[in-house]
């Protein structure tokens, strides 16, 4: 059986008939975008961020509830 890398993300093998891998086909079934801005808050690792946000809106709340 003949193998190459999913054509979306480089880095998982799938057989010569599949396009991309699981890890990408689920992604893409989820609405994931390669080109979504989005990233893990650094605070909680649980919640996405905009590319413009510091934190996620749930550490936000919880920082200002401290002061």
């Amino acid at each position: 059986m003949k193998y190459h890398k999913c054509k979306r993300c480089q880095l998982n093998y799938v057989t010569v008939d599949e396009e991309i891998c699981k890890v990408c086909l689920e992604q893409q079934s989820k609405g994931f975008c390669e080109q979504d801005e989005r990233e893990l808050c650094p605070f909680c690792y649980k919640n996405y961020v905009g590319y413009d946000q510091l934190m996620c809106k749930k550490c936000w709340e919880k920082r200002n509830k401290k002061q």
